[in-house]
């Protein structure tokens, strides 16, 4: 497969496990994978197994960095990524582990998990930008399309705040993270790709001065 579409598959997929893990938090199936099964635990079997196959894609993209010698930006992001999966999980079974934690199923503990998902797509999206940047020339075009993606999220984020305008219920707080995590995404290509097109003038006008 393709390394740069097996990157973006991968960060997709791990987008895609942060928001089902936002729906297990917040309809507090996180506590109901037990016998007889019901429909909350086949919420939390379902966060379990896309959990599962984003953790091989990332080992595969990690994988792949480092055969295919990528970049080392890209190498030691994927290898981030892969570093903190583990990690992760050993929080996702703090929060079901809540009759042998007594702080297993608390927010202190639900935070983290949540800023280490997130540590995770960043990671992977950098990666995937970087792919993309070395495989397809960066312009302003692309910068600004990003930037479009991104700006449009802002009022949407501002009408589902929590407690603000809107009842902050199970389908409100996934539509809040799902536009969240769009606008992550898009803020983080806009930085990044930024940063390559800042390098590619400067690299053309040191080209022309000599």
């Amino acid at each position: 497969m393709d390394f740069r579409r097996l990157l973006l598959g991968t960060t997709v997929t791990t987008a895609a496990t942060a928001l089902v893990g936002v729906v297990t938090a917040t309809a507090g199936a996180g506590l109901t994978c037990e016998f007889p099964a019901n429909f909350m635990s086949f919420i939390e079997w379902s966060h379990r197994l896309v959990a599962m196959v984003t953790g091989i894609l990332i080992v595969a993209s990690t994988a792949a960095a480092w055969r295919g010698g990528r970049s080392r930006r890209v190498r030691y992001a994927t290898l981030g990524a892969l570093f903190l999966t583990p990690v992760q999980v050993l929080f996702g079974a703090f929060t079901v582990l809540v009759r042998q934690f007594v702080f297993g199923y608390s927010v202190v503990v639900l935070t983290l998990h949540f800023v280490l998902a997130s540590s995770i797509l960043a990671l992977l999206v950098a990666a995937t930008a970087w792919t993309d940047a070395a495989e397809t020339a960066v312009t302003a075009g692309r910068v600004r399309q990003a930037g479009a993606v991104a700006l449009p999220c802002f009022p949407v984020m501002i009408a589902l705040t929590p407690r603000l305008f809107v009842t902050f219920g199970e389908v409100t707080q996934f539509i809040y993270y799902a536009v969240g995590f769009g606008t992550f995404a898009a803020l983080c290509l806009v930085a990044l790709w930024s940063r390559e097109l800042d390098a590619g003038l400067v690299s053309a006008a040191g080209g022309l001065g000599a």
